[in-house]
C-alpha cells in the first residue's frame, strides 16, 4: 500500500471512531496523520529552484545532522526527518500543564501507548486554551498552555513516513535546530512508559552532549563562543529555578498553617523574576525590558512551568555522570541508561536522590 493510501485508510478508521474513553487518543492520532498528509519529501523540495534559502539550508542541514546522529551518536537510523511539513502556525501542538495552587506536583494524564505523562497536548490552540480554562475555573488549578514546536512518535510512525521536519522550528538558528532533532531522536532510542522525568531528562542529556560532539567536528570558534555563552546563561537560569523551587516546596509544606502563603508565594516569584531579568541584563549588558518575548516568558512563569523544568532537567546530572563514567562511549552510555531504566520508578527516584546528595 502506497504512502498516501495508508494515510487515507488510517483517516477513515479514525473518523469512524465514536465518542468513547479513547476519543482523545484517536483525535491525537488523526492530527498526526493529517500532519503527514501535508508533508513533502525533502528530496523533491531541494530540486525546486525557487526554494527559500533558509529552508534550503535547513533541509540540507537535517540530512547532515541525522547522518551524524546515526553514525557518530548511534541514534536511530530510520526515515524520520526525510519529509517536510509547512504548518503555517506557531506550534505543532499546545501542551496543557497543571498543578494545584500550592504544589509543584504536575497533574498527569494517561494515554493508550505512552502511559501517564505530565501534559495533555492538542493540535488545536483554541481547544488547549478551552481545556486549560476549564481546569482553572472548575478545579481551581494553576495552569499554562505551552506551544510545542515538535514531538516524537517514538518510531512507531516510521511505516507512515516517519516524523517530519516542521515549519514550526525551521527558523531556529542552526544549533537550536539540531538540538531539537537530537532530542527527538533520543526519545526513539530509549523511552519508558509513564515516566516523563526520565524520558525528557534523557533526551535533554543526549541533546546537550550531541551538540558538544557536533561542535568538536564542525564548530567554528565564533559558534563555539556563542554556544558557551548561551549554555552559561541557561545554567544560571536553571540554578535560580532550582532555588525558587526549593523555597516554594518549603513554603507549600506550611500551606495549612500559614494564612499569608499566597502573599509569600507571590513575593518569592517576583524576586525570582527580577533575578532572571538581572541575569539576562548582565549577559547582554543592556536593559532587556524592551525584549517583549523574554519579558512575556518571565511573567508567564508559574507553578507548572517551574515543575516542568524539573521534568526536563532533574536526571541530567546523573545521565551525564554515566556518559563520563563510560569515557564518552555512546553505546556503553545507552547500555547503562537502559539498565537504569529497568529499575522500578521508585528505585530510579531513590538512586537519583542518592546521586543528588553526593
Amino acid at each position: 500500500m502506497g504512502f498516501f493510501l495508508r494515510l487515507v485508510f488510517l483517516l477513515l478508521i479514525t473518523s469512524l471512531t465514536g465518542c468513547s474513553s479513547t476519543q482523545y487518543s484517536w483525535n491525537a492520532f488523526e492530527g498526526h496523520v493529517r500532519l503527514l498528509i501535508q508533508s513533502k519529501p525533502i528530496d523533491n523540495l531541494l530540486e525546486k529552484k525557487n526554494l527559500d534559502e533558509n529552508l534550503k539550508h535547513k533541509l540540507k542541514l537535517v540530512r547532515k545532522v541525522t547522518d551524524f546522529a546515526s553514525t557518530k551518536l548511534h541514534l536511530p537510523n530510520n526515515n524520520s526527518y526525510e519529509r517536510y511539513t509547512e504548518l503555517n502556525r506557531e506550534a505543532v501542538v499546545w501542551n496543557v500543564l497543571a498543578t494545584e495552587k500550592f504544589s509543584l506536583d504536575l497533574k498527569e494524564w494517561c494515554y493508550l501507548v505512552i502511559g501517564c505523562m505530565s501534559y495533555r497536548g492538542y493540535f488545536s490552540k483554541s481547544k488547549a486554551i478551552s481545556y486549560a480554562k476549564d481546569l482553572e475555573n472548575k478545579r481551581n488549578l494553576e495552569v499554562v498552555v505551552v506551544p510545542i514546536p515538535a514531538y516524537s512518535t517514538l518510531g512507531w510512525s516510521k511505516w507512515l513516513g516517519g516524523d517530519p521536519v516542521l515549519s514550526t522550528f525551521i527558523s531556529y538558528d542552526d544549533i537550536s535546530f539540531m538540538s531539537l532533532i537530537f532530542h527527538e531522536l533520543a526519545h526513539q532510542k530509549i523511552f519508558i512508559k509513564g515516566d516523563s522525568a526520565f524520558n525528557e531528562s534523557f533526551a535533554s542529556t543526549v541533546e546537550v552532549l550531541a551538540v558538544e560532539e557536533w561542535l568538536k567536528v564542525y564548530g567554528s570558534k565564533k559558534i563555539k563562543a556563542i554556544h558557551r555563552n548561551r549554555i552559561k546563561e541557561k545554567y544560571l537560569f536553571l540554578s535560580e529555578i532550582i532555588k525558587v523551587r526549593k523555597k516554594l516546596e518549603e513554603l507549600f509544606k506550611q500551606e495549612r498553617k500559614d494564612e499569608n502563603i499566597e502573599f509569600k508565594k507571590n513575593n518569592l516569584m517576583q524576586e525570582f523574576r527580577d533575578k532572571l531579568i538581572s541575569i539576562r541584563e548582565d549577559s547582554t549588558r543592556q536593559n532587556v525590558t524592551t525584549d517583549a518575548n523574554f519579558i512575556r516568558w518571565v511573567n508567564s512563569l508559574n507553578n507548572p512551568l517551574l515543575a516542568i523544568s524539573g521534568v526536563y532537567q532533574d536526571y541530567v546530572p546523573l545521565f551525564k555522570s554515566y556518559f563520563k563514567k563510560n569515557d564518552g562511549d555512546w553505546k556503553l552510555f545507552y547500555e547503562e541508561v537502559e539498565l537504569f531504566s529497568r529499575q522500578s520508578k521508585s528505585e530510579r527516584l531513590k538512586i537519583l536522590q542518592q546521586f543528588s546528595e553526593k
